[in-house]
């Protein structure tokens, strides 16, 4: 860090990032000059048989002058990117001379491969077929690592260049929102507002730094580390519901002050999980049950076609529906499909209602995030009121306001639920459930459709921790539960949950005297570090910790990097207590915490997890993000369920009932 400066412009990379490249790089082209040199020694004789011998000599020997040369400006390049730490980028001043006099041993280059593909595609004859197949290997891989090195330079380009104004910033973030989303231009004005939204809060975000990717990669392995440092250390004692293999005695003294409904049981989570999965449709279908997903859906027909009454949007070869279906009798699950939308557009969901008929319940299950446009409803995360009819304070994420009011009109439109109620779910319990995206939508369409159904209930499995205002979760309460698995990245997200975490990653990156290929290089040593892999002797080398508060007064480039460190480091600060101003998001009702049973320190990283217990959660335990190799994992719905699977036999529903209480959360006070 900072962003190296080549052609008077910033590029989307740091002078630091070449140690790992470089080193690939060599190895290749020391593999290339052995053979080469190999070839052409011992057939040196047979050359003269060549036609155009002259020109097949001057190419071996420029070739083998372009690789002797590239491997001494690859180990020039290793050497100057490795040297000092990630803030010390004066130490490494020299790295943009070598790359400019790289660039012009590529240039070079491609004039010998022009020379070398034109011989080995007319001249070849009469010439040892060794000596030809070399040739056209050396060229044909030459010419790959030529399109590879020309894809990676405009991978690292950067349009902003030195103008990293918010304006300026704001258009190229709205460009690639355009161009992901596959448009030219917005088809209409709801396009254009996600559109915009979504690059001014991603320009401002990245605005008051000055970071590439793998800064920010580095920075989350140091803020990762820190974090398992900081729990470790951490001896509070929570309250646990549910071992594997003990025998829990609830007593009122184990319990919380606050009481939840009595709905709230593992035993309902892991049902109703299965629509919040069956609705996903085929594409994750596909993938659970790879690598012959795909094929049974193909192979099969539904066993009901649903009409244009029931359905609604395209699903070709109705893959989604027999998916549905199928995951229906892979669960066990005696219900019926009443409804299915497929339609999927910004801020409009796909959605499934199925009745339920064991246990006599109308479940409308919302899909979670699975395009492009869904991601786009994800980060228009500004914040908006609810409703016109609700108190000015019940606010919530502008995106899924937009969907959960776009999904209650297309409801009323058909009369669906109305319908529903009075044939075959007449009497019925009515439960709403959905994941992530499906998650944050259902507990806003709750509070709007609370009024006319009273015996309405939700269930947000893995909800984005940045929903609900203050006001608005506590109304939500009685008649939502969240669902949230270990170190789930979703539930911890909001806008200022990263803007802390930008902070956490800047002072990190102040504070770490190690350079960045040490950080990354130390990365497959960490993860080695269990019982039944782990060397004694690397054990103290692993167990450092990277971060330091010391800074070295003697070192010549840390004033000049300091500076820059400096000014990113407060406008951070500032950007972060600017946000904090405002007052916080939370995930919708109360919260269901999964956890691994065993202490993070007792776990072996060679083995999945297969002991877990659970217990009601406070809302400021996911007020920070936590930074670890398992927070995409168990925002998995498939994971999530196979969780409540291993809780809910060991709580009968008429025992979980018995542990209805929820800790007094510090949000409420």
């Amino acid at each position: 860090m900072p962003a190296i400066v080549a052609f008077r412009r910033k590029w989307n990379i740091s002078s630091d990032d070449f140690v790992f490249p470089g080193v690939t790089m060599l190895f290749i082209r020391t593999a290339w000059f052995v053979t080469i040199g190999i070839v052409y020694i011992s057939h040196f004789d047979q050359l003269a048989s060549c036609k155009d011998a002259k020109v097949l000599e001057v190419f071996f020997i420029g070739m083998l002058c372009l690789l002797f040369l590239k491997i001494l400006i690859n180990i020039l390049l290793i050497y100057h990117s490795s040297r000092g730490s990630i803030k010390e980028c004066g130490a490494r001043r020299a790295v943009p001379k070598v790359l400019y006099f790289k660039l012009t041993l590529f240039l070079l280059e491609i004039v010998w491969l022009v020379v070398g593909s034109f011989w080995s595609t007319a001249e070849y004859k009469h010439c040892n077929l060794v000596v030809v197949e070399a040739i056209r290997a050396l060229v044909a891989l030459s010419w790959i690592g030529a399109v590879i090195f020309i894809l990676m330079v405009v991978f690292l380009f950067s349009p902003l260049g030195n103008d990293s104004t918010a304006v300026a910033a704001s258009t190229i973030w709205k460009r690639r929102c355009q161009l992901i989303c596959c448009t030219c231009r917005s088809e209409d004005a709801t396009t254009s507002d996600a559109f915009s939204e979504t690059a001014s809060l991603v320009s401002t975000f990245f605005q008051d730094v000055d970071l590439v990717p793998s800064d920010i990669a580095a920075g989350l392995v140091l803020v990762s580390r820190e974090q398992a440092m900081a729990s470790s250390n951490d001896s509070t004692p929570r309250q646990t519901f549910g071992d594997r293999h003990a025998a829990i005695d609830i007593t009122d003294s184990m319990l919380p002050s606050e009481s939840v409904p009595e709905w709230m049981t593992v035993y309902k989570a892991a049902r109703i999980a299965r629509y919040a999965l069956a609705v996903y449709g085929w594409p994750f279908y596909s993938f659970s049950h790879m690598p012959c997903g795909c094929c049974q859906l193909c192979c099969t027909f539904p066993r009901k076609r649903l009409s244009s009454s029931e359905s609604e949007g395209s699903d070709t070869c109705s893959c989604n529906l027999v998916s549905i279906e199928k995951h229906m009798d892979d669960h066990h699950l005696n219900a019926e499909i009443y409804y299915a939308s497929f339609t999927n557009e910004l801020f409009v969901n796909p959605f499934v209602i199925f009745l339920d008929h064991e246990h006599r319940s109308v479940v409308l299950a919302i899909r979670g995030t699975l395009s492009l446009k869904d991601a786009l409803v994800d980060v228009t995360a500004f914040s908006e009121e609810i409703h016109e009819s609700f108190p000015k304070s019940y606010k919530a994420h502008k995106g899924m306001i937009k969907a959960a009011r776009n999904l209650a009109q297309r409801l009323k439109d058909n009369d669906l639920l109305l319908n529903a109620f009075t044939g075959q779910g007449a009497g019925y319990d009515f439960i709403i459930c959905g994941h992530s995206l499906g998650a944050g939508v259902a507990a806003i369409l709750s509070m709007l459709l609370k009024e006319e159904f009273s015996n309405l209930r939700c269930i947000s499995y893995s909800p984005p921790g940045g929903l609900l205002s203050k006001e608005a979760y506590k109304a939500s309460k009685e008649y939502t539960m969240s669902v949230v698995l270990g170190d789930d990245l979703v539930p911890r997200l909001s806008i200022q949950t990263m803007q802390d975490l930008k902070v956490n990653v800047m002072t990190a990156l102040q504070n770490c005297s190690y350079p960045k290929y040490q950080i990354f290089g130390s990365l497959p040593l960490r993860a080695a570090n269990c019982q039944c892999c782990v060397l004694d002797e690397e054990a103290e080398s692993l167990n450092r910790p990277l971060v330091t508060s010391e800074q070295n007064q003697h070192n010549l480039y840390t004033a000049e990097a300091s500076h820059y460190l400096q000014n990113d480091f407060r406008e951070a600060i500032e950007s972060r207590d600017l946000l904090r101003i405002q007052p916080p998001f939370y995930a919708p009702g109360c919260i269901m915490y999964l956890i691994p049973a065993s202490n993070s320190s007792e776990r072996n990283c060679c083995f999945n997890d297969t002991e877990y217990t659970w217990r009601w959660a406070d809302q400021t335990e996911f007020l920070t993000l936590k930074v670890t190799p398992k927070m995409g994992a168990d925002h998995m719905p498939n994971k999530v369920l196979e969780v409540l699977d291993i809780l809910a036999p060991d709580f009968p529903q008429d025992i979980i009932i018995e542990g209805r209480s929820n800790h007094l959360s510090s949000v409420d006070s």
